[in-house]
């Protein structure tokens, strides 16, 4: 294998990795809270709204970039689940 085989035999295991990572986490529900604070912040708490929003909005953008990778992770996480539950000579 190539330099560049090597390269992307690793940049795939890492994805895999971090997705695996983070399906310990429940990333939806992450950034549905954000989306909780966002319509709701101004009105309950306007100056710690202000003081965190920005923050908060990178926290949210990094969140929904990962996402793709979260449920990329999940349902091979579901799959690998079914197949372990699946009977003997049974495909899942």
């Amino acid at each position: 294998m190539n330099a560049k085989g090597v390269e992307y035999q690793a940049a795939v295991g890492s994805c895999a990795l971090v997705g695996s990572m983070l399906t310990q986490y429940d990333l939806p529900e992450f950034i549905r809270a954000i989306e909780h604070a966002e319509a709701m912040g101004p009105m309950i708490d306007p100056t710690l709204y202000r003081e965190k929003n920005e923050a908060m909005m990178q926290d949210k953008e990094l969140l929904e970039a990962a996402l793709p990778l979260y449920r990329w992770a999940m349902a091979q996480k579901r799959i690998a689940e079914a197949k372990a539950a699946a009977p003997p000579g049974v495909q899942a």
